[in-house]
């Protein structure tokens, strides 16, 4: 978990295209599920997030 109060946090963020969190980042790419307002629990598990490998 970051600090999205931490200056160089916020930065990132923003370069990844977060616009609300929580949000989930996967390899460095901002997860569909969290594109917009936020994810929902049935966007993440669509995502395949939170299911054993």
């Amino acid at each position: 978990m970051l600090d999205m109060q931490d200056e160089q946090v916020a930065q990132r963020a923003k370069r990844l295209g977060i616009r609300a969190v929580p949000a989930v980042v996967v390899d460095g790419e901002l997860a569909g599920c969290c594109e917009g307002s936020g994810p929902t629990e049935s966007a993440l598990r669509e995502a395949g997030i939170g299911q054993a490998l």
